[in-house]
């Protein structure tokens, strides 16, 4: 009777431990999910202002280069 009492706490102790366990590993998934999807949005967000502030920048200088194109045309229209 000692013997099958020893057996059933150790099953019950192993039992508990392992549902412990499997909590705090659940816990530290979400955890992680959650600070992953955080800093994929952050990327993101840095990711769209890169390409703004490129977009707008190669617009600045196509426009540049469009009026640098005039002022030779036009000062190779006048023979200088």
């Amino acid at each position: 009777m000692v013997i099958i009492k020893k057996y059933r706490r150790k099953r019950m102790a192993k039992h508990a431990f392992m549902k412990l366990l499997s909590a705090t590993t659940s816990i530290k998934y979400c955890y992680r999910h959650v600070h992953a999807r955080k800093e994929l949005q952050r990327l993101q967000q840095d990711a769209k202002k890169l390409s703004i502030k490129h977009v707008s920048d190669s617009k600045k200088n196509n426009l540049e280069d469009r009026l640098n194109d005039m002022i030779k045309a036009r000062s190779n229209s006048r023979g200088f």
